[in-house]
């Protein structure tokens, strides 16, 4: 019969490594020239003719921000009395897409792995709670700005992380982070931060948070920073440090990475950190996390968001065959085999992992729509195309404006007595400046009547900003119908929703599970206490449930139940249908 205890992954130490289990035993020097290399190479890949993608994301940014204006001005490219017509059909569109879909968001279920009602209760109360928690403001608020920087920095992260202010004991938290603060593997095709040699990122902070974080290279901080030059005057001693120093602004780096050794203990048994380049020589991944400021790092450990080293525990199997019986001893078998100073029938001494993860991952999650399958990053995207129409909107637009606003031109003979720096004094538009000619006036003087704009530039900017609808999938969404015939609006409502049906399940859907997953490592890691979550019951009573390590087992899945999409279309179906 086999043992059920021999499927267990057990992580194993490095060799010769010390007693902390998070500890990493690379020279800095190494690792910061490669990692450092790393960063230059992908920087190089996405500047190349064939990306240009940080040009791409400001331009993005511009547009759907309505800076263009701006920008020209800050250029000197308009002239005084040029118009400055802006009509921000992206922003438009956007400001439409995002609430259809957030309005709804999707209801997760947390599925046992076993039927036993014990199970299923508890996987019922951390689908309540885990529901509960994905849903709160803050998160909705995090998934709300990845999702608006989809189309514009062509991917919109998320972070997970343990906040321990947050709570008596901590907890965690998911937040966004700026595409600009992001530099990615470039060799990674898929957008997985797990697949990838590394992920870093720009943390924005001051000289006395890092001092307070990484108190124990104080010293080596102090001279990389008199070294960068980051102080706008040099500093002599060492201690020649003011508060006004202090709160200099800075960024370090953090970083999450892949590090390989070769393996020389034959019995890891957590194959997916393990794999083979020649006969005889296999290598261990090591994913680990660094702080760095230039070439001084601030710390490096393992994955922190991980157990390695388990908890010896008894258990006890009903069936030694079926892993799914195997539950703690009662406390009455506790008493009695201490009594009787004998071991407990069906009990084994065991190694448990407080891990919902089966390795360490990166937390960090790529919202993504318009995946190619060349590189992480999506190749273009809603904005991307139509901004060709807004820049033709805009040209159309000012002309118009400036036709209307043009009033004609005075024309005047020099036979009028009227001199250059006379004309130039006059102001036609004032109705209450009178002017004296020589001579007969309708010789003298010529009125050209300006160019009225034709109808037909008129329809153009609207035809314009209904292809651009059209293109993002909101034409008929966006508050305005296209067609007087009612079964052609509800054509054009069903293919709208069909399009962000997908946009929502391949963006706002799969972020929302990947938070859940998380909350249960999390919760699994590191609430060793029990933690009371609240609730809003029903009928608006407040309810709470308590959280606990041991609720969480490897076995639950995420899924989603119903997405937001589907709850819109539902209830818009029973609107139709009153």
């Amino acid at each position: 019969m086999p043992d059920p205890l021999e499927n267990v992954i057990k992580p194993k130490e490095l060799t010769g490594e010390p007693t902390d289990p998070l500890a990493l035993n690379i020279p800095d020097k190494k690792l910061v020239k490669i990692i450092d290399k790393r960063i230059r190479d992908s920087r190089k890949f996405f500047r190349s003719p064939k990306y240009n993608l940080y040009e791409r994301r400001k331009k993005n940014e511009m547009y759907v921000l309505g800076r263009q204006i701006n920008s020209k001005e800050e250029r000197n490219e308009l002239k005084a009395y040029e118009a400055r017509f802006l009509d921000n059909g992206l922003y438009e569109i956007e400001s439409t897409i995002k609430p259809i879909a957030l309005q709804n968001m999707p209801d997760l279920i947390i599925a046992p792995n076993n039927d036993s009602s014990e199970v299923r209760k508890t996987a019922e109360s951390l689908s309540k709670a885990i529901n509960n928690q994905i849903k709160i403001r803050k998160n909705r608020v995090a998934l709300g700005i990845a999702f608006k920087h989809v189309p514009v920095g062509f991917v919109g992260w998320i972070k997970a992380e343990w906040n321990p202010e947050l709570g008596k004991f901590g907890d965690f938290e998911f937040r966004p982070v700026h595409y600009d603060y992001m530099d990615i593997d470039h060799t990674c095709n898929t957008p997985n931060p797990d697949d990838m040699e590394f992920v870093s990122e720009l943390c924005p902070t001051t000289v006395q948070m890092v001092v307070m974080q990484f108190p124990e290279k104080k010293k080596e901080f102090f001279a990389e920073l008199q070294k960068d030059g980051v102080f706008a005057r040099q500093l002599d001693g060492k201690n020649d440090f003011d508060d006004t120093d202090l709160a200099t602004p800075l960024q370090i780096r953090q970083v999450w990475f892949k590090w390989y050794e070769k393996d020389t203990d034959a019995e890891v048994v957590d194959s997916k950190d393990k794999m083979t380049t020649e006969p005889g020589v296999k290598w261990k991944i090591i994913r680990g996390v660094i702080w760095k400021f230039g070439d001084c790092i601030l710390k490096k450990i393992k994955n922190p968001n991980y157990d390695y080293e388990g908890e010896e525990k008894q258990v006890v199997y009903e069936d030694i065959s079926d892993e799914s019986t195997k539950r703690e001893p009662s406390p009455e078998e506790l008493y009695v085999a201490a009594a009787l100073n004998m071991p407990i029938p069906g009990a084994k001494k065991v190694t448990e992992y407080r891990n919902y993860f089966d390795m360490p991952r990166v937390p960090y999650y790529m919202m993504v729509y318009d995946q190619w399958g060349k590189i992480a990053y999506d190749e273009t995207s809603r904005v991307e195309q139509n901004i060709r129409n807004q820049q033709n909107m805009d040209k159309t637009g000012k002309d118009l404006v400036e036709k209307l606003a043009n009033k004609g031109k005075h024309v005047f003979s020099k036979e009028s007595g009227l001199e250059a720096k006379d004309v130039e004094r006059m102001d036609m538009e004032n109705p209450t400046q009178d002017i004296l000619v020589d001579g007969d006036v309708n010789k003298v003087h010529f009125f050209i009547q300006p160019d009225q704009p034709p109808q037909q530039a008129f329809e153009w900017i609207d035809r314009v900003l209904r292809r651009m609808k059209d293109l993002a999938g909101v034409s008929a969404v966006g508050g305005q119908l296209q067609s007087e015939v009612a079964t052609s609006n509800q054509i054009g409502r069903e293919n709208n929703f069909t399009v962000l049906d997908d946009v929502v399940e391949n963006t706002i859907n799969p972020a929302s599970e990947w938070m859940a997953q998380w909350s249960m490592q999390f919760i699994k890691l590191r609430y060793t206490e029990p933690k009371m979550v609240y609730l809003l019951g029903q009928r608006g009573k407040d309810a709470f449930i308590q959280l606990k390590s041991n609720m969480v087992d490897q076995g639950f899945v995420v899924m989603i139940r119903a997405s937001g999409t589907d709850k819109l279309k539902a209830h818009n179906e029973a609107q139709q249908a009153w």
